[in-house]
């Protein structure tokens, strides 16, 4: 006889985001002494491939997404560069394959696609088809900007700034203030309340866009004062620095 489950994965589970499928697998190894953290993933890797774990409509999608999650944080522990290829190119196979039926509930499925994208770079794809990995991901689900912002940030650091403020004038006007209804998969708030409009403002600085870039800069400035906890000592000493630079404008 196999395990048995005290509860098997359905596709609602998806709805309680990371800290569950954590728990879940958590309590299925209790006890069980483990060398690291690589051989505990393994374990894990066992446990979510087989079929009897899940019940339920999409089981087999929701298989695939689970096992594209573990095997992408197995990739980050692996041994050797060989076991971390394979990892990355495990976790990209089940990632494209939960998607596959285009019927996977729109919040993962815009993870699963964007963790497509950063995976297609780890793996050294080149950067438009990154790109287009990345920004593929709205056409899932269109109310999130993690990957958009990946975008914007890779064009930046590329000295791609025409391209990049494209992307942060429309960003921006989207997705400020507009934090998702669902913050589950990877949601990260401060792209909604702030990380947008910085990189705007500085998107614009290097385009010698000095009015638009002092305007980003006082609606940043504003948040700030009324979030400060939204910011690090070092994100607070920028702002004042950025203070001088747009003290004219």
């Amino acid at each position: 006889m196999g395990p048995s489950y005290a509860h098997s994965l359905t596709i609602r589970d998806l709805e309680k985001g990371e800290p569950f499928i954590d728990a879940w697998l958590e309590d299925q190894v209790e006890n069980l002494p483990f060398p690291d953290q690589f051989a505990k993933l393994n374990a894990f890797i066992t446990i979510l491939q087989n079929p009897d774990v899940y019940t339920g409509r999409q089981k087999e999608e929701l298989r695939h997404f689970y096992l594209g999650g573990i095997f992408l944080q197995s990739s980050k522990v692996s041994a050797s560069e060989e076991e971390r290829i394979q990892a990355l190119a495990e976790s990209l196979n089940h990632f494209r394959r939960c998607l596959e039926p285009k019927t996977f509930p729109a919040n993962p499925s815009y993870y699963a696609q964007w963790q497509i994208g950063l995976i297609l770079e780890k793996l050294g794809s080149s950067w438009p088809e990154v790109q287009e990995a990345l920004l593929d991901a709205q056409v899932f689900y269109n109310k999130r900007a993690e990957a958009v912002t990946y975008v914007i940030k890779r064009l930046r650091s590329n000295g791609q700034i025409g391209w990049a403020y494209v992307y942060t004038q429309v960003a921006q006007a989207q997705y400020t203030g507009k934090i998702p209804p669902d913050t589950t998969w990877g949601v990260d708030p401060g792209i909604y309340l702030w990380k947008l409009t910085n990189y705007h403002m500085s998107v614009c600085n290097r385009l010698g866009n000095s009015a638009e870039a002092a305007k980003a800069y006082r609606e940043l400035w504003q948040f700030h004062k009324e979030n400060p906890n939204y910011f690090s000592p070092d994100q607070v000493q920028q702002l004042f620095k950025n203070q001088q630079l747009f003290a004219h404008e």
